[in-house]
């Protein structure tokens, strides 16, 4: 599975990378510090996406 990190806090974003890339199958495309840069990046450099929102803050 190919995924991009959108996470505005840089430690929170980069232990989410660390754990993420300890998994086999997942891969991470890229990271952004907001859904506009992410969304700007998928319009250039995506097929289609296929969003999917998990919000672990609530």
């Amino acid at each position: 599975m190919q995924i991009i990190l959108i996470e505005d806090d840089p430690i929170f974003r980069s232990g989410l990378r660390v754990w993420l890339n300890q998994l086999r199958d997942v891969q991470v495309q890229a990271e952004f510090d907001t859904g506009t840069t992410a969304l700007a990046w998928l319009e250039s450099n995506a097929g289609r996406p296929r969003p999917m929102s998990i919000n672990a803050s609530k």
